[in-house]
């Protein structure tokens, strides 16, 4: 595994060792390398992006986590919560600005901590796949085991279990953007694509586990995503069909 420039910065994040990368400290976490693909054309940092006081609104009490990879793989939420790097993973041009560019050897990670606490929630997020999983396999979008999860099946179809299962055939595409939302509140469990309402099915609260989450892949590891992740959102929450919608606005 190749280990990540460390510099300090103004945030406060903590990125921790990975596989004996040995980072211990405060600042920014900035990517070893940019892929080829995206070193002429990759976006400077912000360009195009919303601003990360609107998108990632500090004022929003429900807001558990909020990754834009605007120049840093980082939690732009009010709790700006540690996050474990692994791979050193590139920033590439993604629906606004910049993306995170996922691999077989990849991983993001956030701790548990004391903010994962709640009884309703929504994870969102927008996607491209560079391939999808083989037969029988399965990638990870985003999962914190035993809590909820949020994967891609060969055939394109994407899945959500959050005390309850739903599922939306066909979601995905190679090299295509999709935004996909999925929520538990009010005994249900729903799924949207590209902010439409797929699938709905009964469900229990959901209550937070232990285990750490993973943005491109399964927790606590395992499943790998290769492709594209922009915009991560996770809220205590189950957002509403306008709000999701809104989302998914390119």
């Amino acid at each position: 595994m190749s280990c990540a420039r460390w510099t300090p910065g103004a945030l406060s994040l903590a990125v921790m060792a990975v596989g004996g990368c040995g980072f211990d400290g405060v600042g920014t976490y900035e990517p070893a390398s940019v892929s080829p693909a995206s070193s002429a054309s990759a976006p400077a940092p912000d360009a195009g992006a919303p601003a990360a006081s609107a998108f990632c609104d500090a004022r929003d009490a429900t807001l558990l986590l909020c990754m834009r990879f605007e120049g840093a793989v980082a939690d732009e939420s009010a709790h700006a919560q540690r996050v474990d790097v692994g791979g050193a993973p590139a920033l590439s041009p993604g629906v606004r600005g910049n993306s995170v560019s996922m691999t077989a050897s990849t991983t993001i990670h956030v701790p548990h901590g004391p903010v994962w606490s709640f009884t309703a929630l929504t994870v969102e997020l927008w996607f491209r796949p560079r391939a999808l999983p083989g037969g029988g396999g399965r990638a990870g979008l985003a999962d914190k085991d035993g809590t909820f999860g949020l994967f891609v099946h060969p055939d394109g179809s994407v899945a959500c279990t959050m005390n309850g299962n739903v599922g939306a055939p066909r979601a995905a595409e190679v090299n295509r953007w999709t935004h996909v939302a999925c929520t538990n509140g009010g005994g249900r469990v729903t799924i949207y694509v590209d902010g439409v309402e797929v699938a709905s099915a009964n469900a229990g609260a959901v209550s937070a586990g232990g285990a750490l989450t993973a943005i491109g892949g399964d927790s606590p590891s395992g499943d790998p995503f290769s492709g594209e992740i922009d915009e991560v959102r996770l809220f205590s929450r189950a957002r509403s069909r306008e709000e999701i919608a809104a989302a998914a606005v390119k």
